[in-house]
């Protein structure tokens, strides 16, 4: 592990995960193309509460429409965008093996109220997750594409799929994340 990653997965300052933050919020307003919510001078796990609430509701308006290329057309620019935001961060970390990309995951998803764990070679359990008070399960599937988007992006092309979901009623999400396709 690198001294960023180290430095990220223990204990980033709040200025740097209100920073990360605002990121992955104009990275969300651009794929649901709407303007990002405006939080200045509020405290940061306030700023994460709205973020979560922003989140479902876009993504419940436009599962509102019973639109499906709406609907896919929205997971494509969530992806697209949280994939460049992943890339910048794979490029600002410096991953350059798997277990770096899986410890940079695990560590931005930390600070976001997520505990996300790699269990074996691929396999992810989340075993709490804020976002999952907001969340219905369709909602969850919209935003996934955030996650997708997020993966490929700091692995440089692996594919993260949701197996099970807490939304769902499960106790736990699994995710796969294969990382066959690893570039450096």
């Amino acid at each position: 592990m690198n001294l960023r990653l180290a430095l990220l997965s223990h204990g980033a300052p709040k200025s740097v995960k209100m920073r990360l933050l605002d990121e992955l919020a104009r990275a969300t307003s651009a794929g649901f193309d709407c303007e990002r919510p405006s939080w200045t001078g509020r405290s940061y796990e306030a700023r994460l509460e709205e973020y979560a609430r922003f989140t479902a509701d876009q993504a419940g308006r436009v599962l509102e429409t019973g639109n499906a290329d709406a609907v896919e057309a929205v997971k494509r620019r969530l992806r697209s965008e949280s994939a460049d935001l992943g890339a910048r961060m794979r490029r600002g970390l410096r991953l350059t093996r798997c277990a770096d990309v899986m410890d940079a995951l695990s560590a931005l998803y930390g600070h976001i109220g997520i505990d996300m764990r790699p269990l074996t070679a691929g396999d992810i359990v989340v075993g709490r997750c804020l976002f999952a008070r907001y969340f219905t399960e369709p909602v969850c599937m919209v935003v996934a594409a955030i996650d997708q988007g997020m993966a490929a992006g700091l692995s440089g092309g692996g594919r993260l799929e949701f197996v099970e979901r807490i939304t769902g009623g499960a106790p736990c999400c699994r995710a796969r994340f294969d990382l066959v396709r690893w570039a450096r």
